[in-house]
């Protein structure tokens, strides 16, 4: 009975599955949904295991090099492929993390408790002085805008944070 070690490819047959894998994604004849999920870098393609295409983990890193390995050139080959892929299907770069929403939401609140305070001192100058009122009004009208834009803005990131949490428990 053979083991499963037994009936794994040796390194030049991983090799030239890659190179095959590689060449027939650069001449178009494998097509992928998803090319942002295609390993770009020497490293990254020496490490690649997926079975169930027949691509298996390089084991050993001598046998990976474009300058001494036996396999030189069919790493080099891999790497011209690589090369060509970058061109033509060049990668997005990644957008800048938002920030988060929970400091979003703490940011609001303290901007909310601040306008309040802002509130009460208006009220208090509203009573107290007759001309100065005049103007505290204004600004006492403008902070309670404020302040409901800004609950709504608490209320859109709490209901976010909600969301993501449901499908962090998901697994999503």
């Amino acid at each position: 009975m053979q083991s499963n070690v037994d009936k794994l490819p040796c390194d030049k047959e991983r090799i030239a599955a890659k190179k095959a894998y590689y060449a027939g994604l650069c001449n178009g004849t494998i097509r992928l949904a998803r090319w942002d999920e295609v390993p770009r870098t020497l490293n990254t393609i020496r490490d690649m295991h997926r079975p169930e295409l027949g691509l298996f983990r390089i084991g050993h890193r001598n046998h990976w090099t474009t300058t001494s390995s036996p396999f030189k050139d069919d790493v080099a080959a891999i790497q011209e492929h690589v090369s060509k892929i970058n061109e033509k299907y060049p990668l997005v770069k990644k957008q800048p993390k938002p920030e988060r929403t929970s400091q979003v939401v703490k940011a609001a609140k303290g901007r909310i408790e601040s306008a309040v305070s802002q509130e009460i001192v208006f009220a208090e100058n509203f009573h107290t002085d007759g001309e100065a009122s005049k103007l505290d009004r204004n600004e006492l009208a403008q902070t309670k805008v404020r302040n409901g834009e800004l609950a709504e803005t608490i209320r859109k990131h709490e209901a976010e944070i909600a969301r993501l949490r449901v499908q962090l428990f998901r697994g999503v």
